[in-house]
């Protein structure tokens, strides 16, 4: 009995085997060119550190990061850095899409928000669109932008900030609202 239905499964094996293999289309696709879109380098939770002289002066991490041949930029998906100076000060920045020049030491990024740290009082800074030139230590961005530092909220259209000088030059509407304590 046991032979019989052995003989009666691995028939109907055969059979399907034999149908998948004459009968049965099977779409193959093989890709005719390759995209000039897709990247040569991707990663994934990556962390970019720039050391100069023995000083740790960058510090970036993202989710996913992608290289397109011929360029000398890493673009950065869910991003978050840290940027040190000489005087101990540094400028974090938390931000989803980005883009990191690898030459130019340079950063533009989306919807970045950015905290300044030197000495005590903290410096926000929110921006559309922002490029940071961490070599010259200079930020800029020709987007909507706010600043907010203590009781004061600054907005602008333009904003260039000067991180040796501690200057901020704004530009194109600029606003300032300054909240009185009691």
């Amino acid at each position: 009995m046991i032979n019989k239905i052995s003989v009666v499964v691995l028939g109907s094996i055969l059979v399907v085997i034999f149908y998948v293999l004459f009968f049965f289309e099977v779409p193959i696709h093989f890709p005719k060119e390759k995209s000039g879109m897709v990247p040569d380098f991707m990663f994934e939770n990556v962390r970019i550190s720039h050391i100069n002289d023995g000083v740790l002066e960058v510090e970036v991490e993202a989710e996913n990061a992608v290289i397109y041949k011929g360029t000398q930029d890493v673009l950065l998906d869910k991003g978050k850095g840290t940027f040190f100076f000489s005087e101990g000060d540094y400028l974090k920045i938390d931000f989803p899409v980005g883009s990191y020049n690898l030459q130019r030491g340079a950063m533009d990024l989306n919807d970045a928000y950015m905290v300044y740290m030197r000495d005590v009082s903290p410096l926000w800074i929110y921006s559309e669109k922002i490029r940071c030139v961490f070599e010259d230590r200079f930020i800029e961005s020709r987007s909507s932008s706010t600043i907010y530092y203590e009781n004061i909220k600054i907005h602008s259209n333009f904003l260039a900030f000067n991180l040796d000088k501690n200057r901020v030059l704004l530009k194109d509407h600029a606003s300032v609202n300054i909240e009185l304590l009691p």
